[in-house]
């Protein structure tokens, strides 16, 4: 069963974790603010785009 996250317990300014998956939700939280000021500066959200190539399913 998935449990839920407290995304305010985990803080940036320590070291990152060596266990998983705490080692992965601080990296998940730090790309969160990254993006979140990236967005902020250029005042619009981010967007991404992925491409395939030679898919012959689509």
């Amino acid at each position: 069963m998935h449990k839920a996250t407290d995304w305010d317990k985990i803080d940036l300014n320590l070291a990152p974790p060596t266990e998983e998956p705490m080692r992965q939700y601080y990296f998940m939280k730090k790309a969160r603010e990254i993006v979140a000021e990236e967005s902020r500066k250029l005042g619009r959200r981010l967007t991404a785009d992925g491409e395939t190539f030679g898919c012959p399913n689509v």
